[in-house]
């Protein structure tokens, strides 16, 4: 195990904790919003766990079967799926891409090529930003924050 799979372990943990942590909310809880924000909590984790599978394409250079953001909003219970695929994907990535490879292709039409830890970091900083978006929305209504950084995973016994 490397580092980098290390790094991804605690992505995979963290979006999982987050999860399970909002599933103990009533749904009013996961419609609150706050200035500055992404959106509502349940929008930005659909956003940012799709996009995920966006990342994913690029390192499949261009090519996966993860799909599209549903029209209707899915529950935590279908996201936590696909969470779980989309965390597999990325730890097989952080696992086995080197430093200088480069990912190409077309995706959703327009040519990429560029190294391979472009898309494999941005998912790890695109999850870490919209999940404290998430977490602020939390604390500035007083709702329980779940310890999801790194340090909190570390304590945990790094699981996963």
């Amino acid at each position: 195990m490397t580092m980098l799979t290390n790094l991804f372990r605690h992505h995979a943990w963290a979006n999982l904790a987050l999860i399970d942590a909002l599933s103990a909310l009533p749904a009013e809880d996961l419609n609150r919003k706050t200035p500055g924000g992404f959106g509502t909590i349940l929008e930005t984790l659909t956003h940012y766990v799709y996009n995920e599978g966006r990342f994913i394409d690029v390192l499949n250079n261009g090519t996966t079967d993860l799909g599209e953001v549903p029209h209707e909003q899915p529950t935590l219970e279908q996201l936590r799926v696909v969470v779980a695929e989309s965390n597999a994907r990325v730890l097989e990535f952080a696992g086995r891409l080197q430093e200088n490879d480069r990912v190409s292709g077309t995706i959703r039409g327009r040519e990429f090529d560029f190294p391979a830890y472009v898309p494999l970091f941005q998912a790890y900083h695109h999850a870490v930003e919209h999940r404290t978006n998430i977490t602020m929305v939390l604390a500035v209504y007083d709702l329980p924050v779940p310890s999801i950084d790194l340090w909190s995973y570390f304590a945990a016994g790094e699981p996963g």
